[in-house]
């Protein structure tokens, strides 16, 4: 693969780990508080707004997890944020340190929110799904 896209193998990993916390979402909204109060890269989540957060029954959803990588940082703080993930989520892949053809999320608020009905995750299963059989599946 070429040295520029090396980072799919590890967010193909991450995905599937954060899948993992598809029926655990509040261990995972835990793991976030903790690098929250820990690093910086995590302090703009502001995880104890309640009204952020109590609508979203204290739950991330795993593209928000990921954006923290994809705000608008340098590949040096990209990777950073990379490592934390693979030793927290076990993820063997190598950690990329670049990030090209991923777009930039805005830095003032990237997080994408998910409701009780976890719209986002459904749409994470599913496409987590097709990657592995290439057959859509019916989201209602």
């Amino acid at each position: 693969m070429n040295e520029k896209y090396q980072w799919v193998v590890f967010y193909e990993e991450f995905a599937d780990k954060l899948y993992t916390y598809a029926d655990r979402k509040d261990e995972l909204f835990e793991i976030i508080r903790e690098f929250e109060s820990k690093y910086r890269y995590f302090q703009y989540l502001k995880l104890d707004k309640k009204e952020w957060w109590e609508p979203r029954n204290y739950t991330i959803d795993p593209f928000s997890v990921m954006a923290v990588m994809n705000r608008g940082l340098t590949d040096e703080n990209r990777s950073i944020i990379g490592e934390l993930y693979a030793e927290i989520f076990n993820i063997s892949s190598p950690v990329p340190t670049m990030f090209s053809g991923i777009p930039f999320l805005n830095n003032m608020r990237s997080f994408l929110g998910d409701t009780e009905n976890n719209p986002l995750w459904t749409l994470f299963e599913v496409a987590l799904k097709y990657a592995e059989t290439k057959v859509v599946t019916n989201l209602v």
